[in-house]
């Protein structure tokens, strides 16, 4: 089970760019996020995949937190697509 907690993420005092007070993603579940440009779905998923620090609250996946603990990768997958990547380049 995913659970979130007083999760945010803020770049500057008066910028909030996320703001989740609770959510439980149980196991076995799908789940997507759906929103408007800049709504928070890229920062929450970088979140959740600890590339990002929060900077309040915390998630924890299967009872771990993952900002402060690796313990949670062996049972987690991503996918990132190639347009992720910085410093991608093809050669031609």
């Amino acid at each position: 089970m995913i659970k979130v907690s007083n999760l945010t993420k803020r770049y500057s005092l008066e910028k909030t760019v996320l703001n989740i007070q609770n959510l439980e993603i149980p196991k076995g579940q799908s789940f997507g996020l759906v929103g408007n440009n800049g709504a928070g779905k890229t920062t929450f998923f970088s979140l959740l995949l600890d590339l990002i620090q929060p900077s309040t609250g915390y998630i924890k996946n299967n009872e771990i937190q993952v900002d402060k603990s690796e313990a949670w990768k062996p049972f987690t997958a991503a996918f990132l697509d190639e347009s992720f990547l910085i410093g991608y380049l093809t050669a031609e």
